[in-house]
This record gives C-alpha cells, sequence and structure tokens, in this order.
C-alpha cells in the first residue's frame, strides 16, 4: 500500500521487493527491486547492493554479474563477497571461490546496520577460504583457514572433519 501511495520511496520499494522474495514471488520481486535500482532516490550503497544481491538469487544465470556490481556498489561489505565466493564454491572454481572469500576475510570492521549479515561474519568466509586453498593445493594455508572456521562453530563435525584432511594433506605436502 506504501508503494501505491508513495511509488517513489526508494526505501518503501526495496522493502517491497524484499517481501515480495519472501513469499516466492520472483519475477514481480525481480522488477520491484530493479525498480528500485532505477529510483533517483535510491543512493544508499549497501540497500542498493542488498538489491543486486537479491537478483543474484532470483536471476542465476546472472548471479555473477549482479554480485560483482554489488561488490562494486558496497565495496566495503563482506556479504556480496561471500555469496560470490560461495558462487565459485558450488561450481568448483577454486581460484575464485579463493579470492573472493580471501578478500570477504580482508574486510575486518563490522557495519553496524540492519544489512549486515551474519553469514559473512562467522565460519562461513573462512570455510570457502580454507576449501578453496586445500583444492588448489594449498595445505598449509587450508589448516590455518580451517583452524580459523572451526574457532567460529566449534561444534561443526564437518568443520572438524575437513581439518583432519588439511592436517594430513599438509603434513604430506
Amino acid at each position: 500500500m506504501s508503494v501505491k501511495e508513495d511509488p517513489f520511496s526508494d526505501r518503501n520499494a526495496f522493502y517491497y521487493a524484499r517481501e515480495l522474495y519472501f513469499y516466492n514471488q520472483y519475477p514481480q520481486a525481480k522488477s520491484e527491486f530493479q525498480r528500485h535500482l532505477a529510483l533517483p532516490t535510491a543512493t544508499w550503497a549497501p540497500e542498493r547492493a542488498a538489491s543486486m544481491r537479491y537478483l543474484a538469487k532470483i536471476d542465476q544465470d546472472n548471479a555473477a554479474q549482479w554480485l560483482l556490481m554489488a561488490i562494486k556498489q558496497a565495496p566495503g561489505r563482506r556479504e556480496a563477497l561471500v555469496e560470490l565466493a560461495q558462487h565459485h564454491y558450488d561450481k568448483q572454481s577454486w581460484e575464485g571461490c579463493y579470492e573472493h572469500s580471501k578478500a570477504a576475510l580482508g574486510i575486518v570492521e563490522k557495519p553496524l546496520d540492519y544489512l549486515c549479515e551474519e553469514f559473512a561474519w562467522g565460519e562461513l568466509p573462512w570455510d570457502l577460504a580454507a576449501l578453496a586453498a586445500y583444492n588448489l593445493g594449498k595445505y598449509e594455508e587450508a589448516l590455518e583457514l580451517g583452524k580459523q572456521a572451526l574457532e567460529r562453530n566449534p561444534s561443526s563435525e564437518r568443520l572438524l572433519s575437513n581439518l583432519a584432511y588439511y592436517l594430513s594433506a599438509a603434513a604430506a605436502s
């Protein structure tokens, strides 16, 4: 209703697009996220980047492009970098996974706004970097990154199991 009352409110456009996404109305959400990005008042970089990240989830064929745009839009944020690292992991593109997870880890200042998402600050970027390093033959680095991931989620059996692989590979190299 608020979007109908004020179609030029960028904040309401973003919220509405997000609601459409949460209700699995992806074609409408895609249109509304794109409309949000086109509004002249939509200038807050983290929110614009968030729209691009949602578009990457909706438009899988162009996910990497949307995520790269999100990274350029808000370069001091981890979320799009971690999502792009995950995208590369899913495609077993280890160089891309390594590059983007390490870039995410290079961002140490955690934003305090509502668009800062916990997945980017937990074990995931460490885990992705460790997996990529292992697959690139960087076993010592995989071991160190794996330890950092496990430190952030010590109850994860998978992370503990991966650490054993990294340790074995590092010892053999």
